[in-house]
């Protein structure tokens, strides 16, 4: 049985955004490993995520089932490019959207730090989501 083939950082990353920004929480399968792990410390009082989900499933259902549900024209952005090969990699986001309710505009920023496994596919084994500033606008 062949292994799956190689995925690079950058893949990993428009595959996640892919997934969350329009709503695609099978494209997942193809970011987060099974077992994955993710973290979220937030610092903003104004958005809620758990602390730690854990699992391919529960990650898809609270970063894109979930989110999607509260939030629409999601446009997020990675503010460094990954390396072609990496076994860690971190970068600073930038978010906006509007709430589906309200249709107020959201802005946010924080940080990414991602870990990817070892081996082939190099899917992310782990993924913490630092939640700096969640601004609502006027």
């Amino acid at each position: 049985m062949s292994q799956p083939p190689p995925l690079s950082p950058e893949t990993v990353l428009r595959g996640y955004f892919h997934a969350k920004d329009e709503n695609r929480p099978h494209v997942l399968a193809r970011v987060f490993a099974l077992d994955a792990n993710l973290t979220v410390i937030n610092n903003a009082i104004n958005i809620e995520f758990p602390a730690q989900t854990n699992g391919q499933e529960a990650i898809a259902e609270v970063l894109v089932s979930r989110f999607n549900q509260t939030y629409e024209n999601i446009y997020s952005f990675y503010l460094a490019s990954p390396p072609a090969r990496a076994s860690a990699f971190s970068c600073d986001w930038l978010v906006g959207m509007t709430e589906k309710e309200s249709k107020n505009v959201r802005v946010g920023c924080g940080r990414y730090d991602w870990t990817f496994q070892a081996a082939s596919p190099h899917l992310a084994s782990r993924l913490v989501v630092t939640i700096e500033v969640m601004q609502l606008l006027p």
